[in-house]
């Protein structure tokens, strides 16, 4: 896997060019068989260099978009909105979930399961197992 990622940003870096000289370099690697079309990995190695190439090179339009968030003086202010919302919706989901719990027949309480509930002295012999050692069974 690691050979198939960095194989993957050099060729999102370096362009066809690159993956074509390594291609023929690397043709009878069979670590490299994964450049072939042919194998099951070469999609996985395809879709690495379109998103490393995405993130190497990005558009110009993405540029200005991020650009214009980070200079605006509510870029600060709409992350930690949106953190805030993330901790609220969590905090209702749980408690959604606990109502649930509470409301639903299906979902008894298990404490009496509890390791500190059981009477650990409660306990009668059923059957004894005797083990040996390998010596005294042969004797």
């Amino acid at each position: 896997m690691e050979t198939i990622k960095l194989s993957a940003q050099f060729v999102a870096r370096n362009g066809q060019k690159f993956l074509q000289g390594l291609t023929e370099r690397e043709i009878r690697n069979p670590r490299f068989d994964f450049l072939k079309p042919t194998h099951v990995l070469f999609n996985y190695f395809t879709s690495l260099v379109e998103a490393y190439s995405r993130v190497q090179h990005p558009k110009n339009e993405t540029l200005q978009r991020h650009q214009a968030f980070a200079d605006s003086a509510n870029g600060l202010s709409e992350v930690c909105k949106a953190g805030e919302w993330r901790q609220m919706y969590q905090a209702q989901q749980e408690q959604i979930a606990k109502q649930e719990a509470l409301n639903n027949p299906e979902f008894e309480d298990n404490s009496e399961m509890d390791s500190e509930d059981v009477d650990w002295h409660d306990f009668v012999v059923v059957e004894q197992i005797e083990l040996y050692d390998d010596n005294e069974m042969t004797e």
